[in-house]
């Protein structure tokens, strides 16, 4: 059976996700079973085409309490902190 990214349409390229800590709304919080203001991790994914078209946008909420944020961060690198990682306001 195909997987659906094999059913779409287009040839698949790269995507770009985005993992913020937030605090569960009050539909997420029903749905996962915690309280209200719980802490969440939100993933939100755009994946784009061969061509840079973005193609699918996805959005994932995991309870903060049973989710781990794993990054391998190769030794090579002359920076302290990890690639890909900015603070917001």
């Amino acid at each position: 059976s195909a997987t659906f990214h094999e059913l779409m349409p287009v040839t698949l390229g790269g995507a770009t996700q985005t993992i913020s800590a937030m605090a569960a709304d009050h539909d997420d919080a029903q749905l996962l079973d915690i309280p209200d203001g719980s802490p969440v991790l939100v993933a939100q994914r755009v994946t784009c085409d061969t061509s840079g078209r973005p193609v699918l946008v996805s959005q994932h909420v995991y309870p903060g309490h049973l989710t781990e944020f794993v990054v391998d961060l190769p030794t090579t690198s002359a920076s302290l902190s990890p690639a890909g990682l900015r603070l917001v306001n």
